[in-house]
């Protein structure tokens, strides 16, 4: 049909009316077609918010929630600090189990060492000083036994050495597992740990040399000693013979009997020593330490990221905004 052949009506319609008409067409076109739309909206921002799920929740934008995030991040991490001193949490490898491991290499050296010493005979003909035949000199026992006692620092400093790494390790996992998305406060973090560590090396090791000072002093209790030297002699020696009991005879035995309550001393007290200011202590500290980050802490700088993980949680919010805020306003017209 041609425009000549429509009806005289139509053709004295005015353009106001055309487009009014249009307008009609537009509007019902868009009324069926808003409900779809609005599902795909709906399914995107399901989607997103899926994704969101799977990456680590950020630091928020503002500054007050910001600081309340690092607060909590913080705590956190000096919980799983205070649990792993605790062996109560696993990172990768167990830390207990690790420490057990070098304390017995540390038992076991000391058990090499009790070799025993030369024979009575020998002990009088190589140490004898002025003394006339028949007197004894306590102070060559003491030397003995001092030297004996002094060989063991080395290994005991390479003791602690050992333990300080593996619990140098385990911290440095608990910190990248709580800070790796923020690299500055994972750093402020590891010089933290480091200078801790230094000095709490410096300390123990101090304290282990006291424990030798003291061991050099050649003592202990009556009734321990002779039950020891009983046990190697195979002989009954009581206090009642007490003070003089001067046995040439038994001086290799004697000396073997004290050298025996020192390993069992020093297998205990050097695990206690390292474990107790390394690890105890160490943690202790480090989590005091870590609360005073919030004392004029520059947050923003603390918490920024810069991984790919922050990147796309970025992308995904702003995302996010986007289709929240279509939705609503598609609402309006639905």
């Amino acid at each position: 049909m041609t425009c000549n052949a429509l009806p005289p009506m139509l053709l004295t319609i005015s353009t106001v009316h055309l487009l009014g008409l249009l307008y009609l067409f537009y509007i019902h076109h868009c009324q069926k077609s808003l409900p779809k739309l609005d599902e795909q909206i709906k399914k995107q921002l399901w989607d997103v918010r899926n994704e969101l799920k799977k990456c680590e929740a950020g630091p928020p934008q503002d500054l007050k929630g910001a600081k309340q995030f690092l607060i909590k991040i913080l705590i956190r991490f000096n919980d799983k600090i205070k649990s792993l001193s605790l062996g109560e949490m696993i990172i990768k490898e167990n830390l207990f189990v690790q420490l057990r491991s070098e304390f017995k290499k540390w038992n076991d050296g000391l058990n090499d060492t009790k070799m025993s010493f030369d024979s009575s005979k020998e002990l009088s003909q190589n140490y004898r000083g002025r003394e006339l035949p028949g007197f004894s000199n306590y102070r060559i026992f003491e030397m003995i036994l001092q030297d004996r006692v002094a060989k063991l620092k080395e290994p005991a400093i390479e003791s602690l050495n050992s333990i300080k790494d593996i619990i140098l390790k385990q911290f440095t996992d608990v910190s990248h597992q709580c800070f790796r998305n923020y690299p500055v406060l994972l750093n402020t973090t590891m010089n933290k740990i480091d200078n801790i560590q230094s000095s709490q090396q410096a300390k123990t090791e101090q304290r282990i040399m006291d424990q030798f000072e003291m061991e050099s002093m050649i003592y202990t209790q009556d009734p321990i000693y002779l039950k020891f030297l009983n046990e190697i002699s195979g002989e009954k020696f009581s206090e009642a013979q007490l003070p003089v009991l001067d046995i040439k005879s038994k001086y290799s035995e004697m000396l073997q009997a004290y050298y025996e309550i020192v390993v069992q001393r020093m297998a205990d007290q050097l695990p206690m020593l390292i474990s107790f200011y390394m690890l105890k202590e160490t943690a202790e500290l480090l989590c005091t330490d870590m609360l005073s980050i919030l004392e004029g802490a520059n947050v923003s700088e603390l918490l920024f990221e810069d991984s790919d993980l922050s990147k796309r949680r970025k992308d995904l919010q702003t995302r996010l905004a986007r289709l929240t805020a279509a939705h609503e306003e598609l609402n309006d017209f639905i």
